[in-house]
């Protein structure tokens, strides 16, 4: 009997739940690149899709906006780096997810969800390697006995470098989750180099939060964080036939606003969902960069991953949209599990009549 029971549920579960179920995906991404005024960019500011790196002066920036939809999965990232005077980089990706009810009753889903593996901060590179083609993401932390107190930095209090990440879901338009943070590099006439942060509750609600970088360095500081995984309720009831938007979104922003120290070592800022520090937590083939504790002689540099998600499903009042390899079973693991069962109950049901024989 207890058998039965738990088989029934496996096939409720392998089940669309009343009728309602993903009508539609959409997505979207770019980079907003503000750079000193140059024949690239006349007017300073340029925003463009996909990846890829620009130039103007001694300023530049690489980044990823990018989000890739198949039957099988969604993937994306959002990340950049900068380095130079006046360099500032947003990138934003979002995905969207239509919800449509076509049973009789309202439904009230629950968006469950991962936040994707991230990193910000700031570093002093070292471009004598080359640093692969790409001097933004590519170049190592300087191995030199520079610091930031290095830098030229004279006159007023200044941002010398800042990095910043923001992530939030909205359903209807309206936002029903939010987490942000950012990491600032400041140069004060009395104080000298000051490092702050403010996290604020994303420090205790991402999964191994924390620095990747030496405590008290003052030649890379580094934050991170692996998958997390999330649950929202959408509060207000999806009515029969009724559909509705359910946004998944992130921005990272990277910024610096002075020079190199001397002709190899350049202060980068750098920020990015898609593990930029190798953590790891779904992302698909993380790298160890140079700027993590366990590789700090390494000559790699940045090493942004995209995230993949599983394809957005709708069961048991739940909207699932979660990084591979997490959240509910797709319906053909469900299926070969309840094949399992009837194998195992079939097998017992027959010694049971061995035994009586």
């Amino acid at each position: 009997m207890k058998r039965f029971v738990l088989a029934f549920g496996l096939l409720a579960l392998a089940a669309p739940t009343a009728q309602a179920q993903v009508t539609g995906i959409t997505s979207a991404a770019d980079s907003v690149i503000n750079l000193p005024v140059g024949p690239q960019i006349p007017k300073g500011r340029v925003a463009v899709p996909g990846a890829g790196s620009i130039t103007s002066g001694p300023s530049g920036a690489s980044y990823n906006s990018l989000v890739t939809i198949t039957p099988q999965s969604v993937s994306f990232e959002s990340d950049n780096a900068v380095s130079g005077p006046m360099a500032k980089t947003v990138s934003s990706s979002s995905v969207d997810l239509v919800l449509t009810n076509g049973a009789d009753n309202p439904v009230t889903p629950v968006f469950d969800s991962t936040i994707i593996p991230a990193g910000i901060g700031f570093y002093l590179a070292d471009r004598s390697s080359g640093c692969g083609g790409n001097i933004y993401t590519g170049c190592p932390k300087t191995l030199s006995n520079l610091t930031f107190a290095d830098l030229t930095a004279t006159g007023d209090r200044r941002v010398l470098a800042s990095s910043q990440f923001q992530f939030s879901i909205f359903s209807g338009g309206v936002e029903l989750y939010h987490l942000s943070g950012g990491l600032d590099l400041t140069y004060d006439p009395t104080a000298g180099i000051v490092i702050s942060q403010s996290f604020g509750p994303a420090a205790t609600l991402l999964n191994g939060f924390g620095l990747d970088t030496t405590p008290g360095s003052q030649s890379a500081v580094g934050y991170g964080w692996d998958a997390t995984d999330i649950q929202v309720n959408l509060l207000t009831p999806l009515a029969p036939g009724a559909s509705r938007t359910i946004s998944y979104r992130t921005s990272v922003q990277s910024t610096t606003s002075i020079g190199c120290i001397n002709a190899v070592t350049c202060l980068t800022a750098y920020a990015g969902f898609g593990d930029p520090i190798g953590r790891g937590g779904g992302i698909i083939a993380p790298q160890i960069t140079a700027f993590s504790l366990a590789s700090i002689s390494s000559a790699q540099g940045l090493a942004f991953q995209p995230a993949v998600f599983n394809t957005p499903s709708f069961r048991n009042g739940v909207l699932s949209f979660k990084l591979q390899g997490s959240g509910v079973p797709e319906p053909a693991i469900w299926l070969s599990l309840i094949f399992g069962f009837g194998v195992v109950g079939t097998a017992l049901r027959r010694s049971r009549r061995t035994v009586r024989a």
